[in-house]
């Protein structure tokens, strides 16, 4: 053999290992839950607030969650956002799609529901669309 094709040999060997490395680690992020976003509207005075907030630890645990959380009533930011969304009480989340949900709905399960939908939405993304996203 001689030196020309050792060092072909060579750095196919490496391009080979290299590509199954990336693979393996890009699998392994892909089977990963996405994570669900969402922002989180509360009042440090409000008891409901309190019981959701509970139910959401929680959902939590159960749910690959991203929550940001505003005080409604905190000058700046948790303020404004929650004037500029129209928001009708509190505690109150706000999905990325614009979806709101409040004390009743996380209280009695309309809020986990679509949780789960948005699980079951996320596993039956072909690869394609979950690399898209």
């Amino acid at each position: 053999m001689n030196q020309n094709t050792k060092i072909g040999i060579a750095a196919t060997i490496i391009i080979i290992i290299f590509v199954a490395a990336a693979f393996l680690l890009y699998s392994h992020e892909m089977s990963k839950p996405q994570e669900i976003k969402m922002d989180y509207y509360y009042l440090v005075t409000c008891g409901s607030c309190k019981d959701s907030e509970i139910i959401i630890k929680e959902l939590e645990e159960k749910y690959p969650l991203n929550i940001t959380k505003y005080d409604a009533k905190a000058p700046g930011e948790g303020y404004d956002r929650w004037t500029e969304l129209e928001l009708k009480s509190v505690p109150c989340i706000v999905m990325e799609d614009g979806k709101k949900f409040y004390s009743q709905d996380i209280k009695h399960g309309r809020f986990e529901k679509r949780l789960e939908e948005i699980m079951e939405e996320n596993e039956n993304k072909s690869f394609f669309q979950r690399i898209m996203s």
